[in-house]
């Protein structure tokens, strides 16, 4: 079981890359979030990045390899292949320490509650129609990268 993220979680795992951190990261918590295919099919959701966006989407049960993934996504890396192994790397490079570890930078977000009409209206934008009493757990918070 993958302990729930929390924001030092986010920083921490952003402050020992390279990548340039999102200005913006949502964040779902107290729930793990199902993508419905149709057909009684559904995939889990960790993270997503919209193409054009400064930001990431990510769900609070994902490991933090969910965070670097996405932001490779975020720096414009659109091939999934080239991501993982991106991310794989990067993960183990910071997990063996074979190569030097990187100095920590200073990487603050400002936590923000997104109201639940907003909340609803990126969810439906995600393909996630927030409808039902399953969906009232749901919270969705928003970091903001400090400048």
């Amino acid at each position: 079981m993958v302990k729930s993220l929390s924001k030092e979680d986010i920083e921490d795992t952003l402050s020992y890359t390279l990548l340039p951190p999102p200005k913006v990261i949502y964040y779902f918590t107290n729930r793990k979030m199902e993508y419905d295919l149709g057909d009684n099919e559904t995939v889990g959701l960790r993270g997503i990045q919209k193409a054009g966006e400064d930001a990431i989407y990510i769900n609070a049960g994902t490991p933090k390899s969910t965070i670097i993934h996405e932001t490779i996504h975020n720096v414009g890396v659109r091939n999934e292949t080239l991501t993982r192994l991106l991310t794989k790397a990067i993960v183990f490079r910071a997990t063996y320490g074979i190569i030097p570890k990187l100095r920590k930078r200073d990487i603050h977000y400002d936590q923000y509650k997104v109201p639940d009409e907003e909340r609803d209206m990126i969810m439906k934008e995600m393909g996630l129609e927030p409808t039902g009493p399953q969906y009232d757990d749901i919270h969705l918070s928003k970091l903001v990268l400090r400048e």
